[in-house]
């Protein structure tokens, strides 16, 4: 059936819950190592940036900043793709094939674990989530960053 609800809420303490947090801050790290990209979550944090960036000679008059939306991107991406992107990025940034002493291969097996059992309640019945995820999971945000780069 296809429903067109936004699942926003997330257990804390289902038993995939551990996994999605590990895997959410590795996946942000290794983003951030890559990309060099700055993230803010509040406004404040803008403002104290672009006070350092003036205060370095950064900030110039021909500095562009983007921010944008896109619509829905937290439940539209295919979990396969994901998974896709995932080992094409950890197998160009992650030289010897090892995070944490894991290989990319049981990274992987993990991130699917947790894509493939996601579940919410809809009308007091129990769907599982094919597509996306939760925008409150630790692990959605890393991998739609991971697409988009």
């Amino acid at each position: 059936e296809d429903i067109p609800v936004r699942p926003i809420m997330v257990c804390n303490d289902g038993p995939t819950t551990g996994i999605c947090r590990f895997l959410g801050s590795l996946f942000g790290a290794l983003f951030n190592a890559a990309t060099h990209c700055r993230k803010f979550k509040k406004a404040v944090d803008v403002i104290h940036a672009l006070k350092f960036y003036q205060k370095s000679g950064q900030l110039q008059p021909n500095t562009l900043f983007a921010s944008f939306n896109i619509d829905d991107l937290c439940i539209r991406f295919s979990h396969e793709q994901a998974i896709n992107v995932l080992e094409r990025f950890l197998n160009a940034y992650v030289p010897d094939h090892h995070i944490q002493g894991m290989t990319i291969d049981t990274i992987l097996q993990l991130a699917r674990l947790v894509m493939e059992n996601q579940y919410f309640i809809y009308n007091y019945k129990l769907y599982q989530q094919t597509m996306g995820g939760a925008s409150g999971s630790r692990l959605t945000i890393p991998l739609i960053y991971l697409s988009l780069f």
